[in-house]
């Protein structure tokens, strides 16, 4: 008969059907077992893990030991909780203790305390190794130094007020060149400021001139229209060259007059009766007639007729262009004004 435990037999001898059925027997149950995954690598066990010290090992160890055997004093942690960290290389935490051991735990020392006494005694030995400086000496201005105190105090007072003098001044120093900045400012606003009327004055003094001009315009023109028809008269009346300077102007004016004059004596002539009974007046119309006839038909076929014709053409021409140029100076000064 082996001692080997069978969990099927267990089972069935406790009401299982056998595989296939639940543990219950009922058509609800689970059938299949349930399937443990195993772990056989490393991942997530962590990056610095120390696989030197089976802890876990040893944590088993330990805890075996406890079954079926007398218990033994652990070294714990100071919360009670087994160390993961490997146990001294002296001797194992899980190992009964020594002798001394025993006798050091019934006496009642502390362990913990000592370790603290040796490593403030290691260190105690280990600063002692160094040398230690003599301690500086004070010099002679420092030992003069208690006797004029008021005299440092008054230089530590002297360094104070220089300061003060200082921050003072940075400040004077500073509202200076705030006001110098203010008025720069001003003065550079002033500047554009009369630039800009002085830009001002000059568009309104070009526009002034622009308009003066522009009515200057129809007085050239009307000038140009004068010596357009002079020459027009000129070369209507058949001489050569044209009117260019004031003194032919003047000539020309003066025959004007003449002609006038000379137009108005016919006229007069012509007009005067015919039958008077005196002598004087059929021995002055005999010799007027003749003279009268003579005249007229002197100034119609005479150059001085022609040229007095093609005066008044250029006359009414003259009168025709002024007013067109005014009409058209008007125009143009409705439009700049709007």
């Amino acid at each position: 008969m082996s001692n080997r435990f069978d969990s099927a037999t267990y089972l069935r001898g406790l009401g299982w059907n056998g595989p296939g059925s639940s543990l219950n027997n009922s058509s609800g149950g689970r059938a299949k077992p349930i399937v443990v995954a195993q772990k056989k690598t490393l991942s997530g066990v962590g990056r610095d893990r120390d696989t030197s010290f089976a802890w876990w090992d040893a944590v088993f160890s330990s805890v075996a030991n406890k079954v079926g055997g007398d218990k033994v004093e652990q070294h714990r942690t100071s919360t009670g909780i087994l160390s993961h960290r490997p146990p001294p290389p002296k001797g194992s935490a899980y190992d009964d203790l020594t002798a001394e051991q025993k006798s050091a735990s019934a006496s009642g020392l502390n362990l913990d305390a000592m370790a603290a006494v040796k490593l403030e005694m290691a260190r105690r030995q280990l600063y002692s190794g160094f040398l230690r400086g003599s301690v500086l000496s004070p010099s002679v201005d420092d030992e003069n130094a208690p006797a004029s105190s008021k005299g440092k105090g008054k230089e530590v007072e002297e360094p104070s007020k220089k300061r003060k003098r200082d921050e003072d001044e940075s400040k004077q120093e500073k509202r200076r060149s705030k006001a110098e900045r203010e008025a720069e400012k001003a003065a550079k606003k002033a500047k554009k400021e009369e630039e800009k009327a002085a830009r001002k004055a000059e568009k309104r003094a070009s526009r002034g001139a622009s308009r003066e001009k522009e009515n200057e315009r129809p007085s050239t023109d009307d000038a140009a229209s004068s010596g357009d028809a002079e020459s027009r008269s000129a070369t209507l009346s058949g001489t050569s060259t044209p009117v260019q300077s004031k003194e032919e102007r003047r000539a020309a004016k003066k025959l004007r007059k003449s002609l006038a004059a000379l137009s108005s004596a016919s006229a007069s002539a012509s007009l005067a009766p015919s039958t008077s009974t005196s002598a004087i007046s059929t021995s002055a119309q005999s010799p007027a007639t003749p003279l009268s006839r003579a005249s007229l038909s002197l100034a119609d076929d005479s150059p001085e007729a022609r040229a007095k014709k093609a005066a008044r053409r250029a006359e009414k021409e003259e009168r025709r262009l002024a007013k067109k140029a005014a009409k058209k100076a008007l125009k143009e000064l409705e439009k700049a004004s709007s």
